[in-house]
């Protein structure tokens, strides 16, 4: 995978990643395949692995659908990382909850709704997109 914002440099890992944990045992790293690979409805829990090796959890309840991206800023130089996104839409109206880790670290919780989002990072989002797992 080409990812212009490794998750280690020489063997450190240097940005939080994602951590798929499916219902059949296997567990999937971002390391390790593409979020468009990973199996839909088997998801049972999506964590954030941190860089001071601490993890955030968010475990499967009823019909919710994970989705993660990184919060990147483009300009004409290049684009820049700013943070890890994990979350779950919770409803067919798209209300969601998710897990931000900025780039320096910080970490917070925080809700918001996929078709009409208040963060500036959130683009709208359809419920069948490949964006949602």
């Amino acid at each position: 995978m080409n990812d212009p914002f490794p998750i280690k440099v020489a063997g450190v890992q240097v940005r939080p990643y994602w951590i798929a944990h499916l219902d059949d045992g296997r567990t999937v790293t971002e390391e390790q395949l593409n979020w468009n690979d990973v199996p839909f409805g088997r998801i049972t829990s999506l964590q954030l692995q941190l860089v001071g090796g601490q993890k955030v959890t968010i475990s499967k309840r009823g019909d919710y659908q994970f989705f993660q991206f990184k919060d990147v800023e483009f300009g004409t130089s290049g684009h820049r990382y700013l943070g890890m996104v994990i979350g779950a839409v919770i409803n067919d109206a798209g209300d969601c909850f998710y897990v931000y880790c900025g780039a320096n670290g910080n970490l917070f919780v925080d809700t918001d709704n996929i078709r009409s989002p208040k963060k500036p990072y959130f683009a709208p989002i359809k419920l069948n997109e490949s964006i949602l797992r």
